[in-house]
């Protein structure tokens, strides 16, 4: 049978103006909003400040990682990082000392963006693919090379190492209908083990519960529903 959550929306707005009224929000607003309070409220660690490590040296994988993993963990723990945060690694090699530097970050969703699939199939493995395509750093997208000690080009690649344990994926089509693909095509099993980048000795499948799409005549005004 389908649900209005009614009370659930008025609760909200009186925790939240954002969505007190009838603006435009996107379903990702309101679950990241939801997630980062519930988080903060059930922390384990509360406010407390973040552990005072050294920095890693960013070159070595291993060290950084742990480095990442130890800071992180001795100040977030709750029901929701526990269940639904995964970690990124940033891959991003300089083109001027020839050295890889490795970053790691926390996630709540995997993002696709389907600009390139006007009219046409897209499915749930193109954009995993399309993610890890290397994207260009130079001009106003320089970064800054600990090695090198200044601005340089580069090239990042981005890739899971952690997968969460409850996957949430977004899918962008832009507030331009024209670009959006005729079709987006997924399994009830989705199997991401090739594109995990850590051998976990077992394949990494999630099985879909609920998808959530928007129904509307434009970007800026319509109504979502859930199908879970």
């Amino acid at each position: 049978q389908p649900f209005s959550p009614k009370n659930f929306k008025r609760i909200l707005s009186n925790c939240n103006s954002q969505f007190k009224q009838f603006d435009f929000n996107t379903a990702k607003d309101l679950i990241l909003y939801l997630m980062q309070t519930i988080h903060e409220e059930l922390n384990y660690f509360g406010d407390s400040p973040s552990s005072k490590l050294s920095s890693p040296n960013q070159y070595n994988r291993a060290i950084t990682f742990i480095f990442f993993m130890n800071s992180y963990n001795s100040h977030n723990f709750s029901i929701i990082s526990n269940i639904f945060y995964g970690t990124y690694e940033d891959i991003t090699l300089c083109k001027k000392c020839n050295i890889i530097l490795y970053n790691f970050r926390k996630f709540e969703f995997v993002s696709f963006k389907t600009l390139s699939y006007k009219n046409k199939i897209f499915n749930i493995y193109n954009g995993f693919e399309d993610n890890l395509k290397p994207q260009k750093l130079n001009g106003e997208s320089k970064f800054y090379c600990n090695i090198c000690k200044s601005l340089e080009d580069g090239e990042l690649t981005t890739k899971i190492i952690q997968p969460p344990n409850k996957l949430l994926i977004n899918i962008d089509y832009g507030k331009n209908k024209a670009f959006k693909p005729s079709y987006v095509k997924f399994e009830e099993i989705i199997d991401l083990t090739k594109y995990i980048n850590f051998d976990f000795g077992a394949p990494i499948k999630y099985k879909i519960i609920g998808v959530c799409t928007y129904l509307g005549s434009s970007g800026s005004y319509g109504q979502y529903v859930a199908f879970c």
